[in-house]
């Protein structure tokens, strides 16, 4: 699913103040290189 920048941006700039610095290290840490697990990782987190 495709998300434009304007969409990111208007629902950022819904965020109470005090919630934009989680979701600015959300973004950050999804561009820092993370892949979703498959599902043989999935399934042994769950046996943790």
């Amino acid at each position: 699913m495709a998300i434009s920048n304007e969409d990111l941006y208007k629902l950022v700039s819904k965020l109470p103040e005090e919630t934009k610095q989680s979701a600015y290290d959300f973004l950050e840490f999804l561009t820092a290189g993370y892949t979703r697990p498959d599902w043989d990782e999935i399934e042994n987190r769950q046996s943790w």
